[in-house]
């Protein structure tokens, strides 16, 4: 008995902005596959789904017409989920690609491209060729880690100085509830408050954008200008200060 050998690949991606082309560039290859199948009368199972934003409503179909323009499921509705696959009974030949709004890197295993068969040479030229249509996708800056290393340092380092400060005063106070207060308050509304920084930033610049829906394009440009904005003329500005601070403190004692 001769044992058939199953070639599987998957790559997952990353720190992309997933537009209406991409997506329908990507549904065509799927579908001239599940054509080419058909037309040699193979049993073949081909999907198309959206999950839109709001989470009671989505969308399927066995045609890569969802996605067209013309529908306007793309253009009108902010997605949150697509997913594409195909699947023939008759080789074994499999596909399956899944692109989600993501925020956050860690452990990223919402967005991949799946490719399998016994036929090799297929299963590496569908992945090259499905591949090179995300790497096309423009890059995401990553701005959020930027961010985030920024919003920690200014935690740490303005907390550090608060307390060398501060401390004589803070033991003058008579009330032993008053001191507790305040050694514990400060540090925990800070790490809250950088936190949520955090956050905002990782929503503003996702790890994998889909850039879907009405209007889109311009309320994203427009948050991220804000934010922009305020980065300049509030965080850097506020953690220099606070490391010039604290290194000119530094010397004064050393």
């Amino acid at each position: 008995m001769t044992s058939v050998i199953r070639e599987k690949q998957k790559r997952n991606f990353e720190h992309k902005k997933i537009t209406p082309k991409i997506i329908r560039d990507i549904a065509k290859i799927i579908s001239d596959e599940a054509t080419s199948k058909k037309g040699k009368d193979e049993k073949v199972k081909v999907i198309f789904s959206i999950d839109a934003d709001d989470k009671n409503v989505s969308f399927e179909s066995e045609s890569p017409l969802i996605f067209d323009e013309k529908e306007g499921k793309l253009e009108d509705i902010f997605i949150n989920k697509i997913y594409m696959a195909l699947d023939s009974f008759e080789d074994s030949k499999k596909i399956e690609v899944q692109i989600t709004h993501q925020i956050g890197t860690k452990g990223n295993t919402n967005n991949y491209i799946w490719v399998s068969g016994n036929d090799s040479r297929w299963v590496n030229g569908t992945m090259s060729i499905l591949w090179s249509i995300i790497d096309s996708a423009e890059e995401q800056r990553k701005v959020s880690n930027l961010v985030s290393t920024s919003i920690f340092s200014i935690v740490v380092l303005s907390n550090i100085l608060f307390f060398d400060l501060c401390i004589t005063r803070i033991q003058a106070i008579p009330y032993v509830i008053i001191r507790l207060i305040i050694v514990f308050a400060i540090p925990i509304l800070s790490i809250l408050a950088g936190i949520r920084l955090n956050d905002l930033s990782a929503s503003l610049w996702p790890s994998v954008e889909l850039k879907t829906g009405q209007g889109y394009q311009q309320d994203a440009s427009k948050k991220r200008k804000l934010a922009w904005l305020y980065l300049t003329l509030i965080i850097i500005p506020t953690g220099l200060e606070i490391i010039f601070e604290f290194i000119k403190h530094i010397i004064k004692n050393a």
